[in-house]
């Protein structure tokens, strides 16, 4: 799998947290397992989204990262995309125990922590452009948001393979 996007989300000094995005282009139809192996002593967790009808040669077309150094219940991160119907996937997590995240009514959640207080979400785009992804949360924290734009896919087909991890590492 590629690095789309890393982004801090939690810095206590003595280890970081980190939100990113990886993609995996050109994966053929039925099953596939996506594993991720952490270091001893590390915590992480991960979702995966996958997709049909996306461009399997380049399936990215852009990232965008935002970051909120502290007191922050919420998140808006902008992208600017080059090419019409793609999709946006998010991950965001803020960086304490910040309650259930809740994302922007424009997106369509994928998945959602509420031990870990981390979320995905996902929104069509129909032109080029510039789009914003957006989360709120109940207590103040650090916040870190990763974005990935998944180049022409039909917003009616939802299945490259994207996963979005969130942990120590």
């Amino acid at each position: 799998m590629t690095l789309g996007t890393k982004q801090v989300c939690n810095s206590t000094g003595s280890a970081d947290y980190y939100v990113s995005t990886y993609y995996l282009g050109g994966v053929s139809a039925g099953t596939a397992t996506a594993q991720v192996t952490f270091s001893s002593g590390s915590y992480g967790q991960m979702g995966v989204t996958d997709f049909t009808g996306t461009n399997t040669a380049a399936p990215l077309d852009t990232t965008a990262t935002g970051y909120t150094a502290s007191g922050a219940t919420s998140i808006s991160t902008s992208i600017t995309t080059t090419y019409a119907d793609s999709f946006l996937v998010d991950v965001m997590c803020p960086g304490s125990n910040g309650g259930t995240p809740t994302k922007n009514s424009s997106q369509t959640l994928e998945w959602a922590n509420t031990n870990r207080y981390s979320g995905s979400s996902r929104q069509p785009t129909t032109t080029a452009g510039g789009y914003s992804m957006s989360w709120t949360w109940g207590t103040a924290s650090e916040v870190g948001q990763s974005i990935i734009a998944i180049r022409e896919l039909p917003a009616a087909a939802v299945s490259s393979i994207f996963a979005a991890i969130y942990g120590w590492f």
